[in-house]
C-alpha cells in the first residue's frame, strides 16, 4: 500500500509562517513609536487613539465576517471582556499615545520593554506564574532601568517628558495585567474572536 507524500514545500510553509508572521509583528512593534510621533505631528492625540481602536474594531468584524465564524459571547463573559478591553485596548491605547505624544520615540520603546515584566509580576500576584530567582533577578534589573530613565530625583514633575514617562510606565502596567488575565477568553474563543470583541466592545 503506498503511504501519501508530504509535499516538502507545504511543509515548509506551514513551519515559517509564523516565524514571519512574528517578525512582522516585531517590526510594526518596534517602529510604532516613531510612526506615532510622526502621525501625532498632525492628529491630536485622542484622535490617532480613535483612529486606531475605530479602524481595528471594523477590521476584526469584517475579517471574522468573512471567515463566517461570527460567535457572541456568553453572558458570563461580557463583564471579563469589558474588563480586558478596558486594560488592554482603552486605557492601553490611550496611555500609550499621550505618553508618547508627551515623551520621545525612543523613552517609548525602553519602557515597552518592560511589559513581560508586568505581565509576570500580575500573574504572581494571581497565582499564575512562580518567580524563580532568576526571574526576580531580571525583574530588578528591569524596574531599575525604568527607574533610571524616569529619574524621579532629578525630573520635574511639570514637565512633558517625566509626565509622558510615568503613562508609559502607566501604560505597560495595564497591557501587562491584560496579557496576564486575558488568556482565558482566548483559549475558548480562538484568538480572531477574542480581540474582535475587546475592539468591539
Amino acid at each position: 500500500m503506498s503511504h501519501p507524500t508530504r509535499n516538502p514545500t507545504s511543509a515548509s510553509r506551514t513551519s515559517s509562517g509564523p516565524h514571519v508572521a512574528l517578525l512582522a509583528v516585531q517590526v510594526i512593534f518596534g517602529t510604532w513609536p516613531v510612526m506615532g510621533k510622526i502621525a501625532l505631528r498632525v492628529v491630536p492625540s485622542a484622535g490617532l487613539v480613535a483612529i486606531r481602536v475605530g479602524g481595528a474594531a471594523v477590521a476584526f468584524l469584517l475579517l471574522l465576517g468573512l471567515r463566517g465564524r461570527l460567535v457572541i459571547p456568553e453572558r458570563r463573559d461580557l463583564a471579563r471582556l469589558a474588563l480586558y478591553s478596558l486594560l488592554g485596548v482603552v486605557l492601553n491605547q490611550f496611555l500609550y499615545i499621550k505618553g508618547l505624544s508627551l515623551s520621545t520615540a525612543v523613552n517609548a520603546a525602553l519602557i515597552n520593554a518592560t511589559i513581560p515584566v508586568f505581565t509576570l509580576l500580575v500573574g504572581a500576584l494571581l497565582g499564575r506564574d512562580r518567580l524563580t530567582p532568576r526571574v526576580t533577578l531580571g525583574t530588578l534589573v528591569a524596574a531599575a532601568g525604568v527607574v533610571y530613565l524616569i529619574d524621579p530625583l532629578r525630573a520635574s514633575l511639570g514637565g512633558d517628558t517625566m509626565r509622558g514617562n510615568l503613562l508609559l510606565v502607566a501604560n505597560t502596567l495595564c497591557y501587562g495585567a491584560y496579557l496576564a488575565v486575558s488568556q482565558d477568553v482566548f483559549r475558548r474563543y480562538g484568538a480572531l474572536t477574542a480581540m474582535t470583541w475587546l475592539f468591539a466592545m
